[in-house]
């Protein structure tokens, strides 16, 4: 068993001491003590080659050694993401099936404050409400253009002052600003934007709490959790900056919203932040992927690290390992499935329309039931498999429901999470097309109805038919009509 830790170079670091950082440091050290093979590499000076699948790795500090993904584990930091070579790294290793702690993806999501807040709302998880501020031009005489009605941005935080003034990327408390008045908001923000005109600035509103909790989740667990202070007045309470910790008992609503927020970014190993109120309601702030192990400990009493390396050299736990292999043939996790359907379900599934039509009809749910018993006693296969549902829940379903449940029952036989799945169909578009990759999505799935059926098939249904049809598993309901009018 070899673990290889990606980290940051420990800047002015005195003569005679190691260059890591603390959690790589005491990594190596918990390594030493339970004889693991154990590697520090710096993100920045990795040398790295993949040739017929045989891999080795190093650095200009470290000759080159062969790994497999059957016995190497990578430790990857937030470090990773400062190097574009270290990054493509880590996600040809992901792809070749080696476990990494945590995922580039998940550093990805931690790493922007307001991807994470996107990624916490869209599970369901309370979190302070947050806005992204627009970039602006800066002028002739090089001062900014002010942005426009920023008033609106402050409304749609709740229009209290003060309100808490973030960079999009920053951590340990950096980049953290409050705001006592829309001036002072507008002073700062002409000051960042001056200084560098493409910063990413996020506006947050100010939870009055009365804990400001860390909580440390390794895999679907809370390992640690202690409470911070600040000092001096500071409205910030990080250890970095030289808060007080102390241990807290949590209850069990913190565990599961701390756990809820780790698995909603695909954290294996993360601190979470969570404000609590003098009410009992509680709010994650943020998750971080790359969490420091030295004041969790100090304050515990705890060796988290042990625990840490007690839980990713348990090959039990390489959950990613598995799913990472259906990456490797070429042939991504949803084509798979699409396969699948095609092999289990034939090109019923698909092409099956009167049992749409029938679906959508205005015809009484006897009847419906009628119709497809007749079909199903002809072999259709999925009007079978509609009658199954119907009788479960005493309604026609439709067509997205099915592709749902079979997703999910895919995903379950082969050991690949529905979250993993999901989020390889999206990135597969976003690498392609960016921000734009929902559109195109969309665009594509339109072209595909037009081939198949074309659009006089689907004059007949009715909006919320059509919106289901264009419904992607775990996506959230999308109108299809104006894709399709862009394609008539």
């Amino acid at each position: 068993m070899r673990i290889v830790v990606l980290s940051e170079r420990k800047n002015n670091a005195p003569e005679g001491e190691p260059l890591f950082m603390r959690t790589a440091s005491r990594i190596l050290e918990e390594c030493e003590k339970s004889g693991i093979d154990c590697e520090i590499l710096f993100p920045e000076t990795l040398r790295y080659e993949n040739q017929d699948g045989r891999y080795l790795i190093g650095s200009e500090e470290v000759e080159p050694f062969e790994i497999t993904p059957d016995d190497t584990v990578f430790v990857c930091r937030s470090s990773v993401l400062d190097s574009t070579k270290a990054s493509s790294i880590v996600s040809d290793l992901e792809r070749a099936g080696f476990f990494c702690v945590n995922s580039l993806s998940c550093l990805e999501v931690c790493d922007q404050k307001y991807r994470c807040y996107l990624r916490l709302k869209e599970q369901g998880i309370p979190t302070p409400k947050t806005v992204s501020l627009p970039s602006v031009e800066i002028q002739d005489d090089g001062t900014p253009k002010k942005i426009k009605n920023i008033q609106q941005y402050v409304n749609m935080v709740g229009s209290q002052f003060p309100l808490v003034l973030k960079t999009d990327q920053g951590a340990g408390g950096a980049g953290v600003m409050l705001v006592d008045s829309p001036n002072s908001l507008v002073s700062v923000v002409q000051t960042l934007q001056k200084v560098d005109p493409k910063i990413d600035l996020l506006l947050q509103e100010k939870i009055p709490y009365e804990k400001d909790l860390r909580v440390i989740v390794l895999g679907d667990e809370v390992i640690a959790a202690m409470r911070r202070q600040s000092k001096d007045g500071d409205f910030r309470s990080n250890f970095s900056l030289n808060g007080d910790v102390t241990p807290e008992n949590i209850d069990d609503q913190i565990k599961q919203l701390a756990i809820d927020s780790a698995s909603a970014t695909d954290g294996i190993f993360v601190g979470v932040d969570i404000l609590q109120t003098s009410d009992g309601e509680e709010y994650t702030l943020e998750v971080n992927a790359s969490p420091g192990t030295e004041g969790i400990e100090k304050a515990t009493g705890e060796n988290i690290v042990s625990k840490f390396l007690d839980y990713i050299t348990d090959k039990s736990n390489w959950t990613n390992l598995r799913e990472q292999k259906f990456k490797l043939t070429g042939e991504s996790f949803d084509d798979k499935f699409e396969n699948y359907l095609e092999e289990t379900v034939g090109k019923h599934f698909n092409k099956s329309l009167m049992v749409r039509r029938i679906e959508n009809s205005r015809i009484d749910e006897s009847t419906k039931m009628k119709k497809l018993m007749k079909m199903r006693d002809n072999g259709d296969i999925f009007a079978s498999l509609c009658l199954e549902q119907a009788k479960s829940k005493k309604l026609i379903n439709h067509v997205s429901d099915w592709k749902n449940k079979m997703f999910e029952n895919f995903c379950e036989q082969n050991n690949v999470s529905l979250k993993s799945a999901l989020e390889e169909k999206r990135d597969k578009y976003k690498r392609a097309f960016g921000e734009n990759w929902k559109n195109v999505y969309y665009e594509e799935k339109w072209k595909k109805y037009n081939e198949e059926y074309g659009y006089d098939d689907l004059e007949g249904t009715t909006a919320s038919a059509v919106k289901r049809m264009s419904q992607t598993p775990g996506e959230p309901m999308y109108d299809a009509r104006l894709e399709k009018e862009k394609y008539k």
